[in-house]
């Protein structure tokens, strides 16, 4: 917080704002709840489509409602599902969204605006080109000065920044996050990342000597003995924290936490007058802010944190239990409203003890507005103002945002994208007429089981004794004819006839199987996407060429939810700008190298603020398989095969400029298929090793020499001439 506004909000200061604090406590309010009408209204939607991913059957037709009618049901009863085939298309589709945008190396990038260098670092280059020529010859500065100058000359800064954002999401679970918010868009039609910046400290352990508190001796007569000053010492360490960089963190959020302006669609969100989500906070968390600088942005009113100790909480800012009918039928409605109850099993606030001070329900809500028309400043021009809010509604902090790129940080995904309204119906809710008629075939079938088990019997009870064929427990079950059946001397056929049953749900599967194959057509979510084969001699690149040629849909939906990534690819790299040190080492786990082996690729890379130029565009995922760009790799096949043809040789000539050099055509080649390239390239220590030994090879063998004292060697046999033959002998 700015340090003037912290001591104005502050209780316990002298130059305490009573009523600003409540204007701005009250303002918070009114923006939440102008969020939460609109929400309340679409969140019946949210709980059908969480009910049918979740396979949970609405609750019967007949129930009465309340929870304590919840709390008695048995939720591991069959008829508590439903047929899976929308989670399974859910699952599906998430996870083929999220390998094209999350399977790379990395799921931000950025490309050069031009080939050129940026302006700020050609006029660099030309400032230090003025210094090495006027220094003298062996001075080390100037030593110095051309060594940046070389760097420079070498900067490609959209590989650069692609390093650093690529270091970026190593820092978190980007595949993870990245399958829930594709999850969140199908499901919800809403995925939410929240992103702001972290620092990074670095852990050292630093020596303490500890001494045992001072507790008087007793003398014979009990009573206290002076203190000697002798103690029992010990070494014991204690963590020193260093901050050493930053990133850019992000926070999956909730779509039943998340609010915005109700009067703009998604696609202009960051025109809308506010946003914000519900976030639940320890109080150990709080009173650490609460501890930090005045001017850390994340103190907060050290007064308000000591209140909210042990507090009972009222759950003001459940935004999600709202006020329904006691007889809603959607399990998800059940779920949500338990949490919120004070007396709940699963309650979010509970504390542990007196000391623990609990977790405690805040609501982060950005503003745009004027600082002079709340009363924080004289200024006219709208900022992004940040209202952090206690759960009974007691402000905590309050920022005017400092980000340079003005824009609320949520990165918020639609699957099925609505360009008027923002809220809109979701791909699961789209086919839940399909999953409907899926379910009432199949309970259909599994009642008409159950009512005639595949048999029907026409009998006289004065003669049978049927009961004990119902028992399902007994096996080798009989039907006994009684005494009087024994006696009336009546046929077997008059006392008991079995009536055949015609099974009206025999064809209930293929029923079944037309509408879920209804479902994937309205989805794309087909059968050799979902990796189902009916033909068993399939080969894995027979499938993958069929899975490839029919996933346009799926990657136009891809495409349209890379649009906000590349917004918030731009907020990252803006970050960077802003609040990264001047100097930040990274770890370089990209597979972009050089094929020269005199330049081996590095492990580390030092970005410098002055590095990180805005001279690029940013691109979004061209919808490609993930590993592999199959547009780019076959393009580089047939150029390759090109090389082969005698009429082209000249355009690979090695010797004349402008050629093709076929060496890098390959390296860019299976860089395209998805290889990790530096795991093949030969380093020059492996190509002096492997030119060694052929020319070890090729060499003649030495002849063997003999040991000292040893017998020469043996003399070669010689065969001997065949004998003469003589006259009338027989040879």
């Amino acid at each position: 917080m700015d340090a003037l506004l912290a001591r104005r909000l502050n209780s316990r200061d002298t130059a305490y704002e009573p009523e600003l604090f409540r204007k701005l406590s009250q303002i918070a309010r009114d923006y939440i709840d102008a969020g939460n009408q609109s929400f309340q209204y679409h969140v019946a939607d949210f709980d059908i489509a969480n009910d049918i991913v979740q396979t949970w059957a609405p609750f019967p037709g007949d129930w009465k409602g309340g929870i304590e009618s919840f709390d008695k049901m048995d939720m591991n009863d069959a008829g508590r599902f439903i047929h899976p085939m929308t989670a399974t298309e859910t699952t599906t589709v998430s996870t083929f969204i999220s390998q094209i945008l999350f399977g790379g190396p990395t799921a931000r990038k950025v490309e050069p605006r031009n080939e050129d260098l940026p302006p700020a670092v050609k006029q660099r280059i030309v400032e230090l080109e003025k210094l090495v020529a006027l220094a003298p010859p062996g001075n080390p500065v100037a030593d110095d000065v051309q060594k940046e100058l070389d760097r420079l000359r070498d900067l490609k800064p959209a590989e650069l920044v692609n390093e650093l954002l690529q270091w970026n999401d190593d820092q978190q679970e980007t595949y993870l996050q990245g399958f829930l918010w594709c999850w969140d868009a199908w499901t919800f039609n809403r995925g939410i990342m929240y992103d702001h910046w972290q620092d990074q400290f670095k852990v050292e352990l630093e020596a303490v000597q500890e001494e045992l508190p001072f507790r008087p001796k007793k003398d014979e007569q009990g009573n206290d003995l002076p203190d000697d000053g002798a103690r029992e010492k010990a070494t014991r360490y204690k963590k020193k924290r260093t901050k050493v960089g930053g990133f850019n963190k992000i926070d999956l959020v909730s779509p039943y936490d998340f609010i915005c302006d109700p009067t703009m669609p998604i696609i202009r969100f960051q025109d809308g007058r506010f946003a914000g989500h519900r976030v639940l906070i320890p109080w150990m968390e709080l009173k650490r802010r609460s501890e930090l600088p005045v001017d850390d942005y994340y103190y907060v009113l050290p007064a308000v944190v000591d209140k909210l100790k042990n507090q009972p909480t009222s759950s003001n800012l459940v935004i999600t239990t709202g006020q329904g009918p006691t007889t809603n039928r959607s399990r998800s409605y059940w779920e949500r409203i338990r949490r919120g109850m004070p007396n709940g099993t699963i309650g979010a606030t509970d504390k542990i003890n007196k000391e623990d001070g609990g977790v405690i329900e805040c609501f982060c809500l950005q503003i745009r507005q004027r600082p002079n028309a709340i009363g924080l400043y004289n200024d006219t021009e709208e900022e992004k103002i940040e209202l952090l809010i206690a759960a009974e509604l007691d402000l905590l902090s309050t920022n005017v945002m400092p980000n340079v790129h003005d824009e609320y940080p949520y990165c918020i995904g639609e699957a099925r994208p609505h360009a008027h309204t923002q809220f809109s119906q979701s791909w699961v809710l789209t086919i839940k007429s399909i999953q409907d008629a899926v379910d009432f075939l199949k309970n259909q079938k599994m009642e008409n089981v159950a009512r005639t088990g595949g048999n029907m019997f026409l009998y006289d009870p004065l003669y049978t004794n049927i009961r004990d064929f119902f028992d399902n427990s007994k096996v080798g079950l009989c039907i006994p004819i009684t005494s009087e059946g024994r006696e009336s001397g009546k046929e077997l056929s008059q006392m008991l006839t079995q009536i055949p049953v015609v099974d009206t749900t025999a064809d209930n599967y293929r029923d079944m199987e037309m509408w879920i194959q209804q479902a994937d057509i309205a989805t794309g979510a087909h059968a050799y996407i979902q990796g189902q084969t009916e033909d068993p001699s399939q080969t894995a690149t027979q499938f993958s060429g069929v899975q490839q040629m029919g996933v346009g849909r799926i990657s136009t939906i891809a495409r349209c939810l890379a649009a906000p990534l590349c917004r918030q690819t731009r907020r990252f790299v803006m970050n960077f700008k802003q609040f990264m040190p001047d100097e930040q080492m990274v770890r370089i786990t990209s597979d972009k190298v050089d094929i020269d082996p005199d330049k081996p690729h590095p492990k580390f890379l030092v970005v410098k603020k002055t590095d990180i130029e805005m001279e690029y565009d940013v691109i979004p995922s061209d919808g490609s398989l993930p590993g592999m760009d199959a547009r780019k790799l076959a393009g580089l096949t047939r150029v390759l095969e090109a090389a082969d043809d005698p009429a082209s040789q000249a355009c690979f000539d090695p010797t004349i400029p402008g050629s093709f050099d076929i060496k890098l055509l390959i390296f860019e080649a299976a860089k395209a298929a998805g290889l990790r390239v530096r795991n093949f390239l030969i380093t020059k220590e492996q190509a002096e090793r492997n030119k060694k030994a052929k020319m070890e090879s090729m060499q003649p063998p030495a002849p063997p020499q003999g040991q000292p004292g040893a017998p020469g060697p043996i003399a070669p046999l010689v065969a001997l001439p065949p004998p003469v033959p003589q006259p009338g002998v027989a040879t």
